[in-house]
């Protein structure tokens, strides 16, 4: 055993000695524990920060009123002076490891995501000791706080990490699932706990929840639905992860309703369903509650999968009608124009994910690439950089910028982009020496 293996084994047993004090969060912890186990740190980095958020939302309630949709960033930022400084510290470091575990373009169907190591893991499990420990001491026998809500983590499920020969380094993303500045608190939906996970799950996801008429009531309906949507946490789209097919296995013994038939379709599509099955659960999705923009997303990424570049770009375009905070359709449309050859589109397309989000990474590289084809080699050269700097395991944007750099002249540069590539896994790639 390592010496990380006995620090994680030692956090774990902190946790587990303090969770009965934290009455109905006392599973949520333990839940903690078992990702720990189980080596999925990022649904520890994810979990952990929600237990936070539900502590510091208590102590809130309390001082202030109800704390609404605040997220733990404003939670923070308005509790500065009710909080020591080594708790905001462990928050922060918390929050900070929750966001990139929440936030890192998983969706994407052939690129790579956050790769989270044991360490990252051990500083946010320590962090939350501290902070359990503390509030314990200063808050459990506060009468005036109210108990300890469940948060309703992830389950301790650790979803199988995608095989390596799985994903490929040069094919153009497409993503499954981002929304632009969605935000979902703990206290928004008065329905209950079960329903609460789930909602959070399509958070989780990057994806719109569906509306509230294609929302399933029915108890035992739900808590399977977020058992699926925690399975495809780590997921892509034919990824086929044995976390995918369990998914896809819980929801085909028993689906209810159109939002039922549009997690199926999700799973199906992750597991490498056949095409014609995904497309049948879609459609008993849309022909019942055709106003939910993520069904349209999956049926335009089955189309491109295909080749139909047409049926992919209305189902593409119907999503963004419906949600236009939602840029995954946005940016798969300008794969669409890229694929067609239509740059001009592709880049203007691109150029429209960036301005809702400049964070959205994946969209450097694509521009990048439609910037090169029409020869704006400068431009093409700045925005590979810049997925590069972003995400420095991009293999495919290295490969273009190699290039980009040749088509400029720079064969020095060229070479190295090549040599990167190279070492990214690219097959096509080949470095001079």
């Amino acid at each position: 055993m390592t010496a990380g293996d006995t620090h994680l084994q030692a956090r774990i047993a902190q946790l587990e000695s303090l969770a009965p004090s934290f009455g109905r969060a006392t599973k949520d912890i333990h839940a903690i524990c078992s990702r720990a186990r189980s080596e999925d740190y990022r649904g520890v980095l994810q979990n952990t920060r929600l237990v936070v958020e539900t502590l510091l939302r208590a102590i809130y309630a309390k001082k202030k009123q109800t704390p609404g949709k605040q997220t733990l960033e404003q939670l923070l930022q308005k509790m500065q002076p009710d909080l020591p400084t080594n708790i905001q510290v462990h928050a922060r470091t918390i929050q900070a490891w929750g966001n990139v575990g929440a936030h890192d373009h998983s969706d994407e169907l052939f690129g790579d995501h956050v790769e989270f190591t044991k360490e990252e893991a051990l500083a946010s499990l320590h962090s939350l000791v501290v902070i359990l420990e503390w509030f314990r001491a200063q808050h459990l026998d506060d009468a005036s706080i109210p108990s300890v809500p469940a948060i309703a983590a992830m389950p301790a499920v650790a979803p199988a990490p995608p095989p390596a020969e799985g994903r490929s380094k040069t094919t153009l993303v497409v993503a499954i699932g981002v929304v632009a500045a969605a935000s979902l608190a703990v206290f928004a939906i008065p329905r209950g706990v079960d329903r609460e996970a789930l909602d959070r799950t399509y958070v989780e996801a990057k994806i719109p929840p569906p509306p509230e008429a294609c929302r399933t009531d029915d108890s035992e309906a739900v808590r399977r639905l977020t058992d699926a949507m925690q399975l495809l946490a780590d997921g892509r789209a034919h990824g086929a992860r044995p976390a995918d097919e369990r998914a896809r296995s819980l929801l085909e013994e028993q689906v209810e309703g159109p939002e039922g038939w549009g997690v199926l379709a999700r799973a199906r599509l992750f597991a490498s369903a056949d095409a014609a099955d995904v497309l049948a659960a879609v459609e008993r999705t849309t022909e019942v509650c055709g106003e939910w923009a993520e069904p349209h997303n999956l049926k335009g990424n089955l189309h491109i999968f295909q080749g139909e570049l047409a049926a992919a770009r209305s189902a593409y375009e119907r999503a963004s009608q419906l949600a236009p905070g939602y840029l995954a359709p946005k940016f798969n449309l300008g794969l669409v124009h890229l694929k067609k050859g239509d740059v001009e589109a592709a880049v203007a397309q691109f150029d429209a994910v960036l301005a809702g989000d400049p964070d959205y990474a994946i969209a450097y590289g694509a521009r990048g690439r439609a910037y090169l084809l029409s020869e704006r080699t400068d431009d093409a050269i700045t925005d590979l950089e810049e997925a590069l700097r972003r995400d420095p395991k991009d293999g495919a944007s290295a490969m273009v910028l190699g290039q980009a750099y040749r088509a400029s002249g720079d064969e020095e540069k060229a070479n190295e982009a090549f040599c990167r590539a190279e070492r990214l896994g690219v097959e096509a790639a080949t470095c001079r020496d």
